[in-house]
């Protein structure tokens, strides 16, 4: 069979293929033969039919040809030999077993129709007929599910089962995003060795992800013995995840390649060999789909030698960094500018897709070696995540920081639509001039010169609700502490908070080689702070070094994003101007204001007072730690 169509409209459910109906039997000159002839109905014993009860309709067999009735039980007959009166039942039909059905026998349903041979996934090879066929189509205005191509062309050669195809189209997705693909499966040699592996290759653009695929299988039809390389780019995993209706979060934009194979037994799809990008982070490991669960299961092994928590973030909701040197596509980089100019809230607002969680099951583990994040000193990151029936878990989480350690275990679970999870954060044995290293604050002239030996760690608990992260944090409940041993600080910033002006502006008037030590001895930190329905109280903030001791109070608003905070220092000497007036620091988490005592003290500190903010673990305190002498005022 061959054939060379044209169409200028074509919808996917006009091409059906169906097996032939069953011929007639006919004469040697081509006609019809006649029906075959019923069979004789009973008659009485005059010969004449029975008119008074009918026979009941013959059952059929399942070749659809009328079976012999069966005989009837012999009637009883009065004295002068005549039948009873009494009518006897009909026989029950038997079915084709030769088992009496019911005595009201279900209606047959009703055939299904033939098969469609084009569906949103393709060919429908087990729609085609098996008889050899050379097909040519050329067409517009194809519309299958989803889909609808402005242009096909369409080559097809069938061989007892076997097509080789080549096919072209171009058209939209969902009525918006633009397509384009390119198929190429089978070859002659598939025609002529069917037992030989077959060959496929294809490319597919959608908007601006495009993807190929290029291998062979053993059986096409099964998808047995696959082994496809497989190559995806595009601006957003999130973009593709609406392709393919996954729950994939958004991303900067991607890029992967790696092999894909397939265990039909065992109903799994492996990704192996991944190698990629996400934004400005390296990705290799291993993929498995398992489809032989109640839900597909997602299994993966990842490590990383640079990882970009920008790029980490957006699992949380936070938007990919668009900064210098930061990998973002146009449309982010829009985005971020909008978002900045109406002053959007720092903590992410983006709702996480909770339904997504019950879509599949998860089980992930992921290595980093390099850590990128600011200019925070971060190394060694591992974590193991979980999802299973919708519950998440992340079971540590495990990063190194500034000499010491940081660890963290999240639970999540929205059984009424809504999350809800604990958070439990543990922070060891973290170096202060590590910390504070990378920072150049300008705090004056101070340059940091010589290590300090000041350690801190912390701990935070919080119960969280909410499907994104800033409504978790507006209604958080729980504690958090810090504490700190050793290190220094600015004096100037000591003295400036109690208005030790006579020193301040001696500390001020001095010259580089005069003023060598505008350091203070930090004997400890200690600060606690309650959390109820997102607002973060003081109970304890504490800072004792050699001249004074500081204290703080206060709440900081996460869902609102405010700060209120006072810091105060009761000097320990007997300066005669001292008057302890406080600082204050409000305004918002973006756009945080510092009321300080002085201009001196604005140029010189305002740099540090801010990054207290930017350090929210430490409070507003942290910031003011040097780790060595200072050279130079």
């Amino acid at each position: 069979m061959s054939a060379d169509l044209e169409s200028d409209r074509l919808q996917a459910q006009d091409l059906r293929v169906a097996p032939a109906a069953p011929a007639q039997p006919s004469d040697a000159d081509g006609s019809q033969k006649p029906a075959p002839p019923k069979p004789p109905q009973p008659s009485g014993t005059d010969g004449s039919q029975d008119a008074a009860t009918p026979a009941p309709a013959q059952p059929s067999g399942a070749d659809g040809s009328q079976k012999p009735a069966p005989p009837k039980p012999p009637q009883s007959s009065g004295a002068d030999g005549s039948q009873e009166a009494a009518t006897p039942k009909p026989p029950q039909p038997a079915g084709a077993d030769g088992s009496r059905e019911a005595a009201n026998p279900k209606p047959a349903s009703a055939p299904e129709g033939p098969a469609p041979l084009l569906t949103a996934a393709g060919i429908n090879f087990d729609a085609l007929p098996k008889v050899d066929a050379d097909v040519k189509f050329r067409g517009s205005d194809l519309e299958v599910p989803e889909v609808r191509l402005a242009q096909l062309q369409l080559d097809l050669k069938l061989r007892d089962g076997i097509a080789v195809i080549d096919a072209t189209g171009e058209g939209t997705f969902r009525e918006r995003q633009p397509v384009a693909f390119e198929v190429h499966a089978g070859t002659e040699d598939s025609l002529e060795n069917p037992e030989s592996r077959y060959p496929l290759d294809v490319s597919l653009r959608a908007g601006e992800s495009h993807a190929t695929a290029k291998g062979t299988v053993d059986r096409p039809l099964n998808l047995t013995g696959v082994d496809i390389d497989v190559a995806v780019q595009g601006p957003d995993l999130g973009k593709l995840g609406e392709l393919l209706k996954l729950p994939l979060p958004g991303t900067p934009p991607y890029k992967f390649a790696g092999k894909v194979t397939h265990e039909e037994q065992e109903k799994r799809w492996n990704f192996v060999a991944l190698r990629g990008t996400v934004g400005d982070s390296d990705i290799q490991g291993n993929v498995s789909l398992e489809l032989s669960g109640e839900r597909p299961t997602v299994i993966a092994d990842l490590t990383s030698k640079t990882l970009d928590l920008d790029d980490l973030g957006v699992l949380v909701g936070a938007p990919p960094g668009t900064g210098p040197g930061e990998t973002a596509s146009s449309e982010q980089k829009q985005k971020a500018a909008q978002e900045a100019a109406a002053k959007a809230p720092i903590l992410p607002n983006k709702q996480f897709d909770v339904p997504g969680l019950h879509a599949f099951d998860a089980r992930i583990s992921f290595s980093g070696d390099t850590v990128q994040a600011l200019k925070l000193p971060l190394e060694h990151m591992e974590a193991k995540v979980t999802l299973q029936d919708g519950h998440v878990k992340i079971d540590p989480a495990r990063l190194d920081v500034a000499g010491g350690k940081l660890e963290t275990r999240v639970g999540f679970s929205a059984p009424s639509g809504v999350l809800n999870g604990d958070l439990d954060l543990t922070l060891r044995n973290v170096k202060l001039n590590e910390l504070l290293a990378p920072f150049k604050v300008d705090v004056g002239a101070i340059e940091m010169k010589e290590k300090g030996v000041g350690t801190f760690g912390g701990h935070v608990n919080l119960k969280v609700k909410g499907n994104s992260i800033h409504d978790m944090a507006a209604g958080a409940d729980g504690e958090l502490a810090v504490i700190m041993g050793g290190g220094q600080i600015n004096a100037l910033i000591i003295e400036a908070l109690g208005l030790d002006v006579g020193e301040m502006l001696a500390v001020v008037a001095a010259g580089d080689e005069e003023e060598k030590s505008g350091m203070v001895p930090v004997q400890c930190l200690v600060s606690r702070f309650e959390v109820r329905d997102g607002v973060v109280t003081t109970r304890a903030l504490v800072l004792e070094t050699s001249d004074s001791t500081v204290t703080g109070s206060g709440t900081i608003d996460l869902g609102k994003e405010t700060l209120d905070l006072r810091l105060l220092a009761h000097p320990k000497d007997a300066s005669v101007l001292a008057a302890s007036t406080p600082v204050a620091i409000k305004g918002t988490l973006r756009d945080p204001q510092i009321d300080v005592v002085s201009e001196e003290l604005e140029q010189k500190g305002l740099a540090a007072l801010a990054l207290g903010v930017v350090l929210p673990v430490i409070g507003a305190i942290l910031p003011f730690i040097e780790t060595g002498e200072a050279e130079g005022v």
